[in-house]
Formats: structure tokens, sequence, C-alpha cells
């Protein structure tokens, strides 16, 4: 269900991000570190993930997000910063998670662009595990 890509595209977006993502957390405590030219808009990092965004259209199996992105930063029932987040990446083992995920209502994956607090974030319906819509949250503009 990818919109309007080959495998080979895809595939070629996926590492791409996979690789810029893996650039920019510390590896000695899994913190966010980006050089000034991450932070701007339209930098690499942000156009891949621009490009595999436009490849999952709503509608799109929730399932298809994690393919194309990697396991996320964050799974979150709200966008709300303040309310429950299930962080998910360096370090992190999810245990007993279950029960946040299985009530009554969906879900955000969120994927982090310049920290996280700026970040991707797709909402994933309750029923069918579909791709319910998608966004950005940016805290600021540059």
């Amino acid at each position: 269900n990818f919109k309007n890509t080959t495998m080979a595209d895809l595939q070629e977006l996926t590492n791409e991000f996979t690789q810029l993502r893996e650039t920019s957390v510390n590896s000695h405590d899994g913190s966010h570190v980006e050089t000034n030219e991450q932070k701007s808009f339209f930098e690499k990092k942000h156009q891949v993930m621009l490009a595999l965004k436009e490849k999952i259209p709503k509608g799109s199996a929730g399932m298809e997000v994690i393919e194309a992105f990697g396991k996320p930063d964050q799974i979150s029932q709200t966008l709300d910063a303040h309310n429950i987040a299930i962080p998910t990446r360096v370090g992190v083992v999810l245990q007993n998670v279950d029960h946040l995920l299985s009530e009554p209502r969906g879900y955000y994956l969120i994927y982090y662009w310049r920290s996280p607090h700026d970040y991707l974030w797709f909402y994933i319906e309750e029923r069918g595990e579909k791709v319910a819509e998608s966004g950005w949250y940016l805290t600021h503009n540059q």
C-alpha cells in the first residue's frame, strides 16, 4: 500500500533515515545531538522524513510506518508532552505496556526530527491498526 514507490526506492529512503537517525543520537546517554545544519528546515534528515511520510498515505497499515521508519522513538496516546508517553529507543526496555496500548483508543507513533520536541507523528486508529492521520509537531520555527 506504499504510495507511488518501488520497493527499491522505499528501501533506499528507509536505509538513509536509519543512518541519519543513528548519527543524531549520542552513544553515551541516548540523548539527541544535532549539528547546526541538522537543526534547519529541509536539511537531509528532514527531507528524508518528508519523503517517507509521503509514501505512507492515510489508510496504510500501522506496520508500514514501522517498516519504513523503524521502531518509533515514542508511542503515546496523546501528543501532549505532559501525558503518558512510552519511550522506545536507546536503552529503554518496553515492559508491561500492553495495558496502555490495549485501551479502546488509538495511539501515536512518534519519530524525532531535531529532538524530542520536534517530531513527525502517525496516529494509528484502534480498529484495523490503520494510519488515520499524520503530521508534524514543531515547537518553534527556524
